[in-house]
């Protein structure tokens, strides 16, 4: 199928133009008649006269057509070739290129599947590789008819692991591939994204329904009186803190959830021999690999209403799987109870106890834990006692009430523990995570001792892994005696001197 040059699927440049045409039909629909004397005056010629019409449109109109004779050269002028070893592709019009990506250097090859290509049948084969000093965007992308797409997909990872291994490798047919481990339903997805909320914005969101309900009491059954509030300023001041409100707290909320459901809709993941399959999307369609030799850390994450209700959700730090700057971390399960995401992790990455015993840290760590979050409390509840009078001091006591709970929270994090070849480090308040980490990925462990903590005796871990791309990625653990860490660091140091041993006693 790919024995010869090939180019991309001429579907490509309505595909690039679909979400541009979108925009420009729903901006141009209330403005029909000046759409038609736009079009008028530039087919004959008079620029000046069609600008003179409406100016969004003009723009809106030159991107298009700029747009569009983008995706027609990038159709006419680049052609592609894929040999035993390489993957090229050659810019044959106008500045001539040639760009060549060895096979086994390929960490992932991805199918993405935009709205603007499924409704037109093609998908993108975006190809990324490990040997660039950053792993954040996309080597070289190809647009092909989905059986195609598939079948390309299929040759490049197949020569990729054959390169990697020394092996000849024929992966399965698409008919073949095995049963997805696990398919996420609605229902699921609404699971995961409740836990998506930050503990700060349902703080915020939990004091200010207090302090109404607090409010309505004092006005309502103590009879309290509004006389000492400025009313009229109030109502003057409205629009200007509405803005500041929806921007700080409503927009995130409506962002986060808009991004939930469309990144993570019907999310599949499967498990096949040395590599994870991976599928999730809405309107963009993604399908993926993951190498399980390519996983530098998995961290299982909880926020505080993950940790009321038991639930957790996974993520991976992979080298090459995630493109155009969408961060190191992918998802690899969604929220699920926790003894459910152990279950999973053991059938998608065996050969790992996911359920370790962890060593609890010291009842004074909940000093330095929670010493910011008192001086806050302080100075809030000094403020509203100071400033607000008689019975109206009653809003003070939700902060007060709250600070426990916090503090619970924070002595309820647990610990750490080294179980086999890799560390575990958890960490966090009202929002846990569960970082695995293998000893072969952990590049440095260094002791930090802050001011308050290093009174009261306590210290914390930093854990630093580094990637092929050298990217790195830091954990910082609880609070623990300084003697609670000489085991670690002596462990690990005597892994690193073996490594070190073994890499000089390697003819190669």
């Amino acid at each position: 199928m790919f024995n010869g040059p090939f180019k991309h699927d001429k579907r490509m440049i309505p595909a690039r133009l679909s979400a541009g045409l979108t925009l420009f039909a729903a901006i141009s629909f209330g403005q029909l008649d000046d759409l038609k004397n736009i079009l008028q005056a530039l087919l004959a010629g008079n620029i000046k006269g069609a600008m003179s019409y409406s100016f969004i449109l003009v723009i809106l109109l030159a991107i298009l057509v700029f747009n569009g004779l983008a995706a027609f050269l990038q159709w006419r002028r680049q052609e592609f070739i894929l040999t035993d070893d390489t993957f090229e592709m050659k810019d044959t019009k106008l500045i001539k290129r040639l760009m060549r990506i060895r096979l086994a250097d390929i960490s992932n090859v991805q199918i993405k599947e935009p709205l603007g290509c499924r409704a037109l049948g093609i998908a993108q084969v975006c190809i990324n590789t490990n040997t660039r000093a950053t792993a954040s965007r996309t080597d070289m992308t190809v647009y092909l008819a989905k059986d195609r797409a598939l079948a390309l997909k299929d040759a490049l990872k197949g020569g990729a692991l054959a390169k990697q291994t020394g092996e000849d490798r024929d992966l399965a047919p698409e008919g073949d591939r095995p049963a997805w481990g696990k398919h996420y339903s609605t229902r699921e997805l609404a699971r995961h994204w409740l836990l998506s909320l930050s503990w700060f914005s349902l703080f915020v969101l939990a004091l200010g329904l207090i302090w109404a309900g607090l409010a309505a009491f004092i006005v309502l059954v103590l009879g309290g009186s509004l006389a000492w509030l400025p009313i009229n300023e109030i109502g003057k001041l409205a629009p200007l803190a509405i803005l500041p409100l929806l921007t700080a707290f409503i927009f995130p909320f409506i962002r986060q959830t808009a991004l939930t459901w469309i990144r993570w809709w019907d999310f599949r993941v499967a498990y096949d021999g040395d590599r994870l399959l991976l599928e999730h999307g809405l309107l963009t369609r993604k399908s993926f690999t993951m190498p399980i030799d390519r996983i530098h850390a998995v961290t299982i994450e909880q926020n505080f209403i993950g940790r009321l209700l038991g639930y957790g959700s996974v993520t991976v730090v992979n080298v090459g799987l995630e493109d155009e700057n969408e961060g190191l971390s992918s998802q690899l399960l969604l929220a699920a109870p926790l003894g459910e995401i152990f279950n999973q992790l053991e059938t998608l990455l065996p050969g790992t106890t996911w359920a370790p015993s962890l060593v609890q840290q010291p009842k004074r760590s909940m000093v330095p834990l929670t010493f910011s979050s008192l001086v806050v409390l302080v100075l809030l509840t000094g403020c509203l006692l100071y400033f607000i009078p008689g019975v109206w001091k009653l809003m003070a006591l939700p902060p007060v009430l709250f600070f426990p709970l916090y503090a619970l929270a924070a002595s309820r994090t647990p610990g750490v523990q080294w179980q086999g070849d890799q560390i575990v480090l958890v960490e966090g308040t009202f929002d846990r995570r569960w970082h695995f980490l293998h000893e072969c990925h952990i590049e440095q462990l260094a002791i930090s001792e802050k001011w308050l903590p290093r009174l009261l005796g306590l210290s914390q871990i930093t854990c630093t892994i580094l990637s092929p791309s050298i990217l790195t990625a830091s954990y910082l653990s609880g609070y623990y005696p300084l003697t609670f860490w000489s085991p670690f660091l002596k462990k690990w140091v005597r892994w690193k001197d073996r490594q070190l041993k073994a890499e000089k006693a390697s003819p190669n």
